[in-house]
């Protein structure tokens, strides 16, 4: 849905999540590049470069939303 946006925000070494039209909530590593929020029953899996650089996320959330970085 290009009408839906996620948005990541890093508060010092807490890490949010922001999906258009919600409330901003805090997410949590369960491993290194997987979180999850304890708001609602979702995953995030941040997908990297070779650089290291973040590329995008797969948003595990009733089926498996894949999203590119945009900015």
């Amino acid at each position: 849905m290009p009408e839906f946006i996620l948005t990541v925000t890093r508060e010092g070494k807490r890490l949010f999540v922001q999906a258009t039209g919600l409330m901003k909530g805090e997410i949590f590593a369960s491993e290194q590049h997987r979180f999850f929020s304890k708001m609602v029953n979702a995953e995030f899996v941040f997908h990297s470069d070779d650089h290291g650089d973040v590329t995008g996320l797969t948003v595990l959330q009733n089926g498996e939303h894949k999203a590119k970085k945009i900015e």
